[in-house]
């Protein structure tokens, strides 16, 4: 009995240190948040399989550690649910674009968890919450940071922003309310806007922040000109008079005098 009893001792210490699987997936969280590769590495199998928008193997997934950290992408448990053999969890992502801009709704991935012995077998995602409104309010906030990025530095590779990425959204963020406004302007401007119901204007193309291609309703002629952005007001050149257009929203122009009528973008 005397040997039976630290036998015992030693079977209920094993017992106590032995990670549980809630215990495995907050640790795994918790190294992916801190970018900790040899961390992640160590709490997953040899033949771990992540199942997501894409399929990846563990060396996949480990890669794609380096994707999460260049934008520093965080991942926090919203809810955690523990079987005997699998761990659900609905877990929120956010990344220093979203915190810096303030894109909104946050996306939630809704996972499972499986294991082999106290390591982990795969990771699927069941389903994404929120996807569509994200991806909408994020088109909607990059699309000025990054004309002002263009503006202010001349580049437009994506590699070049995303290099100093937290640079660039920190002076973006610490523009004056104003500023940031113009740049939502002219950004959102690019391109072209079509009318349907303009007697005189058909088309107006935009270009940079001076530059704008007008094609007439008549003869379909068209000629380069120049504008001017006062808050909500465009003032475009002609050789007669100044055609003025107010911004309605991202997407409309509302034309006055000559110009009159409504100008909806197309591209």
């Amino acid at each position: 009995m005397k040997k039976f009893i630290p036998f015992i001792v030693c079977v209920i210490l094993f017992s106590a240190c032995k990670q549980s699987k809630q215990g495995i997936v907050q640790d795994l969280l918790e190294a992916e948040n801190s970018f900790e590769k040899g961390k992640v590495s160590q709490l997953l199998s040899d033949s771990f399989m992540f199942y997501g928008p894409e399929t990846l193997n563990k060396e996949g997934y480990l890669s794609r550690v380096d994707s999460l950290k260049s934008i520093e992408c965080q991942s926090s448990i919203l809810k955690i649910q523990v079987s005997d053999s699998i761990v659900k969890t609905e877990e929120q992502e956010r990344s220093i674009i979203d915190s810096l801009l303030e894109v909104t709704p946050a996306i939630i991935r809704k996972k499972t968890y499986r294991f082999v012995d106290d390591k982990l077998q795969s990771i699927t995602v069941d389903s994404t919450l929120y996807l569509e409104e994200y991806f909408k309010s994020l088109h909607e906030k990059v699309i000025p940071f990054t004309f002002y990025v263009g503006d202010q530095y001349d580049i437009e590779d994506d590699k070049e922003i995303f290099a100093n990425i937290k640079k660039y959204l920190s002076e973006y963020v610490s523009l004056p309310a104003s500023d940031k406004k113009e740049y939502r302007h002219y950004a959102h401007l690019q391109g072209a806007y079509v009318s349907k119901d303009c007697a005189f204007y058909r088309k107006l193309i935009f270009r940079g922040k001076k530059t704008v291609t007008i094609v007439d309703a008549i003869f379909g002629m068209s000629f380069a000109s120049g504008y001017e952005l006062d808050e909500d007001i465009i003032r475009v050149k002609t050789d007669k008079s100044d055609l003025l257009f107010e911004i309605k929203d991202s997407q409309t122009l509302i034309g006055e005098g000559f110009a009159k009528g409504t100008f909806k973008k197309v591209n």
